[in-house]
């Protein structure tokens, strides 16, 4: 049969797992990000930037945010590692510092290099630790989730458990928030895939997982829901009779 899936079973195996694995540096090319007096200065912000990067220097101050936009993977790795760990402090109002940090979040996701993504993605864990996440709308999470859920969808597929691992764990989160439930992640999971991906036999194996596990943990929600829209068609079933 199919190779199994190892999962963890509960909420902090999936939260903490991925975060602890962004720091294990098992591989010969990743190195813990040194003092900061080992970094090379961060170059300016591009004329181009300066306008997508201003609402982030709002909150995170200017010299994370050139370091983010840096060309040098190790600033870039820095500046997510930092952000994380001031996020709890941050004087920024709890909205504005939810939307600064899934604009970050979405740049780290889409980076090329595997230590980037994964400080990306502990960046995202932390943000879920804080009590603003639960005072924005379901159209803001929306809004905001909206750009990195089939990102992150497709990550499910790579080759490298940590990639996997982390990009299951932040999408389980969103499906945890009271404002957004399962359903966003669910529909995205059940999107037809692209021409591209219909031969990676792994991605497939593991958006059904996934799928298996939320309708296992949401099933009671996602139940009621089922019986809303039952409900709502009843009229237009009984007068097509």
């Amino acid at each position: 049969g199919p190779p199994s899936r190892t999962r963890a079973t509960n909420q902090a195996d999936h939260e903490e797992k991925p975060v602890s694995r962004a720091m294990d540096y098992d591989q010969p090319d990743e190195l813990p990000v040194g003092s900061i007096s080992d970094l090379p200065p961060p170059e300016a912000l591009a004329p181009a930037e300066e306008k997508d990067a201003a609402p982030l220097i709002d909150v995170f101050g200017e010299h994370l945010v050139q370091c983010l936009y840096a060309k040098a993977w190790s600033l870039r790795q820095h500046a997510l590692t930092q952000m994380a760990e001031q996020l709890p402090n941050l004087k920024s109002d709890g909205r504005t510092v939810v939307h600064a940090t899934c604009r970050v979040v979405s740049r780290a996701c889409n980076d090329k290099m595997v230590q980037v993504y994964l400080a990306g993605m502990q960046l995202f864990a932390v943000l879920f630790e804080q009590p603003a996440v639960t005072a924005l709308p379901r159209s803001e999470w929306l809004q905001l989730t909206q750009p990195l859920t089939p990102t992150l969808i497709s990550k499910l597929g790579d080759g490298n458990h940590r990639v996997k691992d982390a990009a299951e764990a932040a999408l389980i989160a969103t499906c945890r928030l009271p404002q957004l439930g399962p359903q966003p992640v669910i529909s995205s999971l059940l999107a037809p895939l692209k021409p591209s991906q219909k031969k990676d036999g792994r991605l497939q194996m593991e958006r059904l997982g996934l799928l298996h596990d939320l309708i296992d943990e949401f099933s009671e929600p996602l139940r009621e829901q089922m019986r809303e829209i039952a409900r709502s068609l009843k009229p237009a079933l009984e007068s097509s009779n």
